[in-house]
């Protein structure tokens, strides 16, 4: 498998100003933060806070690999089952030691099928992790053990490859037990004595307007932290972020986090502040395979036959993204040039309406069914075409209905939706980190609620797989059996388009499009 390029953010770029503080960084987010609560991570955005507040056994380092953190060293045994944490001398932000305990019963708690986290399949891979998320057996019985303060043994199910960088990603990232076992709630209005380890802490949270965090000089790393501040205004219009980018109120604009304007490469082509990277991250499609008459599967290959996906990415991203060939995003496929998703073929998707139709003893004017998207205006106008598209192709009206992000979400996650627009970005460098979604039916981030058992069947091979050629092969297989019965309709994949002022350097973006900001600095020669 290609490993993916990490790339690092030391960009030259022309100012139009002086920043107002010198040591202050400023950013937008789109949206609050959903949660503070890193076991609760289930979104780009509060994925990104955790990263600026939190920390965890490993971080991501200057050069964008996976290297210690809170862990100063560990060892594996030689089948690579049992791994064995030694950590450093570290403290909370309010100087309580940072212990071994504190993963444990984190960890743990994400697993407990009571708790609300989005992120427990990130865990199946550790030994009864699984089976206790399904009520087949105890938390207790899972293999996370802290063996006294400093030390941290995990026992897994198979050999992972990926679990080290599974360590460096925010779920896996502690919160204080000392403190969440007095109040639950603690994460819920975070203010300045809110509780943290990471390289930044909390200083003021002001929804929907902005978010103020400054340097924690109780952080394992400070020295390496040059940023005083980072304050972070919450901007929902992406065209008003675009307008204080230009007249200095922003440092950077661009990721997930603060989108820029779909229309901003096509304005900004011949500026050298643009910088477009792809990322492992794809936007779909995803039907409620539970609703009829989307259970049927030539329902569902005959409507996203119908997409042109070419046309959306030319006419609407203006070629800021990929049209999906296949559901594995560039930065994962090694060069895998064969197609699984037939590209607006009118005939095979009337081909697969009619046989849909007779399947289900329906006639066209039968069918009723709804796409919802959020309301940003990529995914508004990318709706609207894709209604004309299914129009012109197959016959079919389909209902259009806009959401604010949080009630479109929420609803997808409920599984309350017949079609939706949706978006997904890999947490680790391994198509399992998608393919996992699909191995429960009743799972929050299974939008679709589909399961095929051929399938599960080959995600178990790849998992107790050794061989990692076999392994590969295996992921391979299933995701030809994903394409063919179709839950989800991939669209385009992702690419980052980012600009940021000349003074700001060392933005690490690492293998999956995570952004890191503790490495960050404003150089002052240029302020």
């Amino acid at each position: 498998m290609k490993k993916l390029l990490t790339l690092i953010l030391v960009l030259a770029m022309i100012s139009c100003g002086k920043s107002p503080n010198k040591n202050t960084l400023n950013i937008s987010y789109s949206i609050d933060p959903p949660t503070f609560d890193p076991r609760k991570t289930g979104h780009f955005v509060d994925s990104t806070m955790s990263f600026k507040l939190f920390a965890g056994l490993s971080s991501i380092r200057k050069d964008g690999s996976v290297g210690p953190g809170l862990a100063k060293s560990y060892e594996v045994n030689k089948d690579r089952t049992v791994y064995t944490f030694h950590l450093r001398d570290a403290v909370w932000s309010d100087s309580t030691p940072i212990t071994a305990y504190d993963f444990e019963k984190s960890w743990k708690k994400i697993i407990d099928p009571t708790f609300p986290s989005l992120t427990s399949k990130l865990f199946f891979c550790i030994k009864n992790a699984e089976k206790a998320a399904n009520n087949k057996v105890p938390i207790d019985e899972v293999k996370i053990n802290a063996l006294d303060e400093k030390t941290l043994r995990v026992e897994l199910e198979y050999p992972t490859p990926y679990f080290i960088s599974l360590t460096a990603f925010c779920a896996y990232y502690p919160a204080p037990s000392h403190i969440v076992e007095k109040d639950p709630t603690w994460a819920q209005n975070p203010k300045e004595d809110f509780v943290c380890s990471g390289p930044f802490k909390m200083i003021k949270w002001t929804p929907k307007k902005e978010i103020i965090v400054e340097k924690n000089p109780l952080y394992w790393d400070k020295d390496n932290v040059k940023l005083e501040k980072i304050r972070i205004y919450i901007v929902n219009d992406q065209n008003t972020a675009l307008q204080m980018f230009e007249q200095n109120e922003l440092d950077l604009i661009g990721t997930p986090v603060s989108p820029m304007p779909f229309h901003a490469e096509a304005a900004y082509s011949n500026n050298e502040r643009l910088k477009k990277m792809p990322i492992a991250g794809t936007a779909f499609i995803t039907f409620n395979t539970k609703y009829h008459p989307l259970s049927n599967s030539n329902i569902r290959k005959a409507i996203s036959y119908s997409i042109d996906r070419d046309l959306l990415v030319k006419t609407i991203t203006y070629s800021n993204q990929t049209p999906a060939k296949r559901l594995i995003p560039p930065p994962l496929e090694d060069n895998l040039g064969d197609y699984l998703i037939p590209n607006h073929n009118k005939e095979l998707a009337q081909k697969f309406l009619q046989k849909g139709l007779e399947e289900l003893n329906l006639k066209k004017e039968d069918i009723s069914i709804t796409l919802n998207y959020p309301n940003n205006d990529l995914d508004k106008k990318t709706s609207e075409a894709i209604q004309r598209q299914i129009k012109d192709s197959i016959g079919l009206d389909i209902k259009i209905v806009e959401q604010d992000f949080v009630s479109h979400m929420g609803k997808v996650r409920a599984h309350k939706h017949q079609m939706a627009i949706a978006r997904w970005i890999f947490q680790y460098n391994d198509m399992m980190n998608i393919y996992a979604r699909f191995s429960q039916e009743s799972d929050p981030v299974n939008y679709s609620q589909w399961v095929n058992n051929d399938f599960v069947a080959l995600l178990d091979r790849a998992n107790n797989l050794s061989n990692q050629k076999q392994r590969y092969q295996a992921l391979l297989d299933a995701e030809k059996i994903f394409m063919d019965d179709l839950p989800v309709a991939p669209l385009y994949h992702l690419n980052y388009l980012m600009m940021n002022q000349k003074q700001l350097k060392n933005v690490i973006i690492g293998e999956v499009g995570d952004i890191h900001f503790h490495f960050a600095q404003l150089d002052q020669e240029v302020l």
